[in-house]
């Protein structure tokens, strides 16, 4: 720590050694008649294009003590900052994986599957038009995309993508039209002929609603 601070002190001194020097020859060439060059609050202000750096400036910025106190400031600086900015690297490499996790579950959940379209047109059925109206009504507004399942044929692809613009132009009340994309993941949905016959199902198994059977004891009865 002592150390530290005896270089602090030297670099000062020789901060102000080499200031007061380029203010005296400053003043020396003020009053030497020049009258292209004026002192304004120890600053030279130099006006003629012949001008060449003062010796003192150009001693300190190649000198070996120059370069060495240069380097004792900028390392104290990063000493007085540190583990900044180092650590925003990692910061940002830990982060990408959950920003493609959530890029990844929006692409998800704005797929319009083979269960969204007729598998003889390739065009819309109602799922897939709901679907459509949910994305681009009541979305968040930068998250109104539309991805499309590619089919196993091209024509059946192209089919299906005809007829997402066609009704996505039908929907967009204003703004410009939103992205509509390609993919090869899968909609994880489930078709709406199976999701009504699971629920139909559940509810003809249903037991008919009854009260419990009364009981007796402890000297009263209770229902």
């Amino acid at each position: 720590m002592s150390l530290r601070y005896v270089s602090i002190a030297f670099i000062a001194l020789v901060w102000i050694a080499a200031d007061a020097a380029l203010a005296d020859q400053s003043t020396t060439t003020s009053d030497s008649g020049c009258q292209n060059r004026q002192v304004v609050s120890r600053t030279v202000v130099v006006t003629d294009q012949e001008a060449q750096p003062a010796p003192v400036a150009t001693w300190w910025n190649n000198s070996a003590v120059g370069k060495f106190c240069r380097s004792v400031v900028r390392d104290s600086k990063r000493l007085n900052c540190w583990p900044e900015p180092f650590p925003r690297a990692d910061r940002e490499a830990v982060r990408m994986p959950f920003v493609r996790m959530v890029a990844n579950g929006w692409e998800l959940q704005n797929t319009l599957g083979d269960h969204n379209f007729d598998p003889q047109t390739g065009k819309l059925n109602r799922s897939g038009q709901l679907k459509i109206r949910y994305i681009l009504l009541e979305g968040l507004p930068e998250h109104r995309f539309v991805f499309i399942h590619r089919a196993e044929q091209g024509a059946e692809t192209a089919a299906r993508v005809e007829s997402v613009q066609q009704y996505v132009a039908q929907t967009v009340r204003d703004g410009p039209m939103p992205p509509i994309f390609e993919t090869d993941i899968p909609s994880p949905g489930t078709p709406a002929q199976r999701v009504d016959a699971v629920d139909r199902k559940f509810g003809e198994s249903m037991p008919s609603p009854r009260l419990p059977a009364s009981t007796q004891g402890g000297g009263g009865q209770s229902m």
